[in-house]
């Protein structure tokens, strides 16, 4: 009995090792991998690439063999301890594309832990795992987001940690302002050394002006994942301005790479301009650091609206985002906006303030550069162009005439023509737009936070113009050219000697009755 007690007490000592021992050997070669992302929704699979065991210098892989996750396709005639030793930091992009594009329907998929905000990849065997985000099957690539190939070494070490690098470029677009300071402090491309001198996000123009815009864009810091990367500006004009072609610029730096842009398109009739290339890493030089900039310039035509919601444009990038397929994101959409404003002057009898019809007027501005006069040329009340001779405008049985177009600014109305029975103006009447304009990198996209306020000064005196349809009034008055005699003038002296006359008569007269 002794001896069965002593049997049975060895028999569960040795299940015990066995199973400590087994637990031991579980746990050694059972691999967990932690992706540390708090955005939910995203697919991480682990492909097993390479297996094998751990040498005795426990850093070194033994008995290397092409793992579960790998198409024989691909390792056929293929030797994986060679291409295990072949694989670089300069090259491991291609072959984790390779690797993805050949792998097999083999792997073990990531849970999403709310508790802890990130992803686990648990029961994993030794060897080397390739880590696909295969979201972008799932999820509407157009979310800003991106995907990467992580290579998970687990011989080493017990368990690995991950941190995605779903770095994606960022796009700007800014337009330059041609009277006002903008104020360039708000963002990443605030600094003058990215955005160009007098650059923002709002600006006001006359009808007819060359609006200047700028493009910017950076690249991402997972580039280097990527074996070719395609990268296009998606840009979008309002109805009220036109591309002028062949004003486009690409370049980066001091640098003009226009020529390596293989698609610069302007779609008239949907009116967008596409500039970009379907692999940028071509160009000499582009790294994770690089900053595209394009310049263009469009003409703010006839169809703009005049004050809010003003003239709005925008940019989007398309860019690579996914290093395993040619699938393309977007980045959210970048807004400017472009303001013009409407002077109506009404043409008044100076005393009663009634409507004078049949005033003439033509409306000038004087160039900073040369102090000549451009008058404008008004075309269906707009301004379409800046000339020496202008565009003479009448007022109507209102008294009114109207132009529409007009940047914020200083200008001159100069009477050509009074109406019938006024005096004209013998020096011009000059008028002061003030358009109080949000101009930093950082307007939130609402037009009415953009166009704060207006006002129109003339004679010395403020008025409020309205913001929401751009309108500026003007009062121009106009005198009678019939005047009474003032005290001391010609008039009065004829008055006087005409009265001196009659009253010699009247004396003659009495004197000669005096006498007969």
């Amino acid at each position: 009995m002794k001896m069965m007690k002593k049997c049975l007490s060895l028999v569960v000592m040795v299940l015990t090792m066995v199973a400590m021992m087994t637990t031991s050997y579980a746990e050694e070669n059972v691999r967990m991998i932690t992706i540390k992302n708090a955005t939910p929704g995203h697919i991480y699979r682990a492909y097993q690439i390479f297996k094998g065991g751990k040498g005795e210098d426990k850093q070194h892989m033994v008995n290397v063999m092409w793992g579960t996750g790998i198409s024989t396709a691909y390792t056929e005639g293929k030797d994986p301890i060679k291409t295990i030793q072949a694989i670089t930091a300069e090259n491991q992009a291609d072959y984790m594309k390779a690797f993805a594009t050949n792998h097999t329907d083999v792997f073990t998929e990531a849970a999403y832990s709310e508790e802890d905000k990130d992803y686990t990849i648990t029961n994993l065997a030794q060897g080397y795992y390739l880590v696909i985000d295969e979201t972008n099957k799932t999820v509407d690539a157009n979310k800003g987001d991106a995907y990467s190939n992580y290579i998970a070494n687990l011989l080493t070490c017990c368990d690995k940690e991950i941190t995605p690098k779903s770095d994606v470029p960022e796009v700007a677009k800014k337009v330059k302002e041609n009277t006002k300071k903008p104020i360039y402090v708000g963002d990443k491309f605030a600094e003058k050394a990215v955005v160009g001198a007098g650059y923002n996000d709002v600006a006001d123009y006359n009808i007819g002006d060359d609006v200047p815009f700028e493009l910017i864009g950076t690249t991402p810091s997972t580039i280097g994942d990527f074996t070719s990367y395609k990268y296009v500006f998606h840009d979008t004009l309002s109805k009220g301005l036109t591309y002028n072609e062949g004003s486009l610029k690409v370049s980066i730096g001091s640098k003009d790479v226009t020529d390596q842009f293989k698609t610069i398109t302007y779609d008239h009739d949907k009116n967008t301009l596409t500039v970009g290339d379907d692999d940028i890493k071509k160009i000499e030089g582009i790294n994770e650091k690089t900053v595209f900039k394009v310049t263009y310039t469009a003409k703010l035509n006839a169809n703009a609206k005049i004050g809010l919601p003003g003239n709005e444009n925008s940019v989007t990038l398309e860019y690579s985002n996914n290093p395993n397929s040619d699938g393309t994101g977007y980045t959210p959409d970048d807004h400017v906006i472009v303001f013009t404003y409407e002077l109506d002057t009404k043409k008044v009898e100076g005393n009663t303030g009634a409507a004078l019809k049949g005033a003439k007027f033509k409306l000038y501005r004087t160039n900073e550069e040369t102090n000549a006069k451009e008058y404008a040329v008004v075309t269906d009340g707009k301004v379409s162009d800046w000339n020496e001779t202008g565009t003479e405008l009448v007022s109507d049985d209102e008294g009114l005439f109207k132009v529409a177009g007009l940047d914020d600014g200083t200008y001159c109305l100069e009477e050509t023509e009074a109406p019938n029975g006024y005096n004209k103006l013998t020096d011009p009447v000059k008028v002061f737009i003030t358009a109080e304009t949000e101009n930093n990198q950082t307007w939130d996209g609402t037009p009415a936070d953009a166009l704060k306020k207006l006002t129109l000064n003339i004679n010395d005196v403020n008025q409020d113009g309205d913001v929401k349809t751009g309108i500026v009034n003007a009062t121009v008055k106009n005198t009678s050219d019939v005047t009474l005699p003032e005290t001391g003038s010609r008039g009065s002296v004829i008055f006087f000697f005409t009265g001196l006359s009659f009253l010699a008569a009247g004396i003659a007269y009495m004197f000669r009755k005096r006498h007969e």
